[in-house]
């Protein structure tokens, strides 16, 4: 194991697939988008049922790096603290129990605090079945808290729930709220505790942690967008799981997704894999939503328009998008809206489609 660093004489972006293959078939596979570059940064983790997670970090400087880790339960309360020192141009990976032996037990849920003396780049890392095959990457929380946050895909039901959580960086408790919209832009009720909700509101103590997931039991697949609003800025991700016989098969981490009117995603119809993007309009008027799909040189293959109704939604692969048939395609489905949406790059990758992942989209300026 160890890290990529990549270097451009322009400004670019990126991302990367971890998967893991028995033989030739994706087992499982895990996307996440560049890693900024931070001196403090939040972690979720939990080891709840099945669960290990940890964090990736990497230190790409050219003197050594001072880290110090502080464990915190969901409520907030520091439990232990640990120093790291890591070297130049180096790298470790560990889960949260490795560090915290004694502290993080099984059943443990809560944060990592990480501050360094130099900039390090990290992921969030998690496995989430007893054999260890189904495994996630998010974003680490650096300086993304904000009082709104948007998460344009959620499902629920045929096999699917979703996870929502929710990090409080801040030395205030508080309240938050999530409110979920079906792809008409109404009010979509979700299970949760055996109760169909449209809204739930979630308490965070001072640097808490807090984490919902859906029931899996409506009838047929669900599937719309969420907000979540904060009197005080907050960080938050999202987990998309399947299930088969209550076990998990395959899951994808995601944080919150950014408001722009202009951005792109990388999609491909290679092999099996299938992507394309869900986007959401939280205005409170339609949209025309403009979709170009580039190939891999850049040039527009093809051109949509479609309309989002106030507070709508679609999820869409973009053969679905542009059903003339591109064979074997890769390159970029870029969408532009006459104000700020939301969107997520989202992907099948095998040819039962049930291994999913998703990436976040790219923001042009």
């Amino acid at each position: 194991t160890g890290y990529a660093k990549l270097l451009s004489s322009i400004p670019v972006s990126g991302s990367a697939l971890f998967k893991l293959l028995s033989g030739d078939k994706i087992i499982t596979e895990a996307g996440v988008g560049l890693s900024k570059p931070a001196k403090s940064f939040t972690i979720y983790v939990d080891n709840l049922n099945n669960a290990r997670s940890g964090y990736a970090v990497a230190n790409t400087g050219t003197a050594p790096a001072t880290l110090t880790l502080t464990l915190r339960d969901a409520g907030g309360s520091p439990r232990e603290t640990r120093q790291i020192t890591l070297p130049a141009r180096q790298h470790i990976a560990e889960f949260a129990f490795e560090r915290f032996p004694t502290n993080a037990p099984p059943g443990f849920e809560g944060s990592i605090e990480v501050a360094s003396d130099q900039n390090v780049t990290a992921v969030a890392i998690r496995f989430d079945n007893a054999t260890q095959d189904v495994f996630s990457a998010v974003p680490v929380l650096v300086d993304e808290a904000a009082t709104a946050l948007f998460f344009p895909q959620a499902a629920d039901g045929g096999g699917y729930q979703t996870n929502f959580i929710l990090v409080n960086p801040s030395g205030s408790a508080t309240t938050a709220k999530l409110e979920f919209f079906a792809s008409d832009g109404a009010p979509l009720p979700l299970p949760f505790g055996g109760s169909p909700k449209t809204t739930i509101d979630v308490p965070l103590s001072a640097k808490g942690v807090a984490r919902l997931i859906t029931d899996g039991t409506s009838s047929g697949i669900k599937v719309g967008w969420v907000r979540v609003t904060c009197p005080v800025p907050i960080g938050g991700s999202a987990i998309f799981q399947t299930l088969l016989g209550g076990k998990i098969v395959s899951e994808a981490g995601v944080a919150s997704s950014p408001l722009a009117p202009h951005f792109t995603a990388y999609v491909e119809s290679l092999g099996f894999a299938q992507s394309g993007v869900a986007v959401c309009n939280p205005n409170a008027v339609a949209v025309t939503v403009t979709l170009r799909l580039r190939n891999s040189a850049g040039e527009i293959a093809a051109s949509t328009s479609l309309n989002l109704p106030p507070r709508g939604h679609l999820a869409r692969f973009f053969t679905e998008l542009f059903p003339g048939g591109f064979g074997e395609f890769q390159g970029t489905l870029e969408v532009l809206a006459p104000a700020p949406v939301s969107g997520v790059a989202i992907r099948f990758d095998n040819d039962s489609a049930d291994v999913f992942a998703t990436l976040p989209v790219i923001v042009i300026p």
